[in-house]
Parts: C-alpha cells; structure tokens; sequence
C-alpha cells in the first residue's frame, strides 16, 4: 500500500517513539523551481521514557498521515487542542514553525504581583512619608494601585494574584518594612515626641 502509517512500534517495551521535533527541520535549498511546494522535514528521535511533550503531540493517526498539535498545556490543568499540522512520514505538509501557539507562563500574574509588592516594599523602606502608618492601609494600597500591564486583564489578573497571596501572609514583610521607614524618619526628625 503507498500510504501506510510509517510509525513502527517501539522495538522495547521502555522505548516509546517521540513525535516528530520541529527543532531538527531540515530545510530544502532556496533553489527550487517556482511550480514546486517547499517541503518541510523533519526526524524522529527515540526517547527511552515516554514524555507529555508541552511541543508537539500526536493527536489522531490515519492510513496517509498523522497529525500532531501544538499548545496542549496538561500543566496548568487545560486540555486545549492547539493549532494543528499533518505529516506524513517525515514530511511536514505546512510549515511547523508558522503554527500560532501561546508562550505565556504559567505563573506569570503570580510572578508580576510578587514583583510589583517587593518594588513597593522598597519604595517603603526608601520613603520616610510611610512613617506611622499601619500595614493594612499599605496592603490595601498596594491593591488599589494601576499596575503598568499588557492589557486591562492582565492588570486585573496580578491584582488578583496579589490579593490571592492575603494580608495576613504579607503583614509581618509590610511591618517590617515599615518600622524602617519609622527609623529612617526618627533619623531625619530627632524631636519626634511619640518616639519607639
């Protein structure tokens, strides 16, 4: 038969045949003829545990190709097919590194809020105005402050992140944060009354 599924069995029983890697792309020379399709190729490579690859993925093979897909996320709990290309053989029918996918972080809210609460609790440390005042009132305007985001949610999702993580986990860092503001004031101010 001319087409038949060209993925053998794995020859032992810890070897598992990897998808197809799109960074092994063997690229046909600039001079082909104007009526030809440009080929995409690629290798595969034998892996000897099996992965859940965050690359490409075989999703559904037929008698004539395979198809793969790029984008599944297991990780952070989505099972979403991503964009999809056909192979046969070795040979990609569309160029694999055109596919749109999405490189966002997991965790990347979560990181930009921790970011954002250390760079205010340096702005504390720095700026004596902070002086008296109590760690609940500094949480709540770390809340309420415009965070400089790609896009409104993005903004709302590490405002999110820094109300997830709680007052009570990050009142001890504020206070602390604070009384060096009050010496720092108490520094500049030597006829403070009210005193430590």
């Amino acid at each position: 038969a001319p087409f038949q599924d060209s993925l053998p069995a794995p020859a032992l029983s810890t070897q598992v045949e990897a998808p197809i890697e799109v960074s092994s792309l063997v690229l046909p020379p600039s001079s082909e003829s104007p009526g030809e399709r440009q080929r995409f190729m690629g290798e595969r490579q034998i892996r000897n545990m099996p992965t859940h690859s965050r690359g490409c993925e075989r999703t559904r093979a037929k008698k004539s190709f395979a198809v793969y897909s790029v984008g599944r996320n297991r990780r952070r709990g989505e099972n979403v097919l991503g964009a999809t290309v056909k192979v046969i053989g070795n040979e990609f029918l569309t160029d694999p590194c055109a596919l749109s996918h999405d490189c966002t972080a997991a965790k990347y809210a979560e990181e930009r809020g921790n970011r954002a609460v250390y760079e205010e609790f340096q702005n504390i440390r720095k700026d004596s105005a902070y002086a008296g005042r109590k760690p609940v009132q500094v949480f709540f305007d770390l809340l309420a402050k415009d965070r400089a985001a790609d896009n409104e949610d993005m903004e709302d999702s590490i405002r999110g992140a820094i109300r997830q993580t709680g007052y009570y986990a990050r009142k001890r860092a504020i206070g602390r944060n604070l009384s060096v503001a009050l010496v720092s004031y108490l520094l500049l101010h030597p006829n403070y009354s009210d005193g430590l």
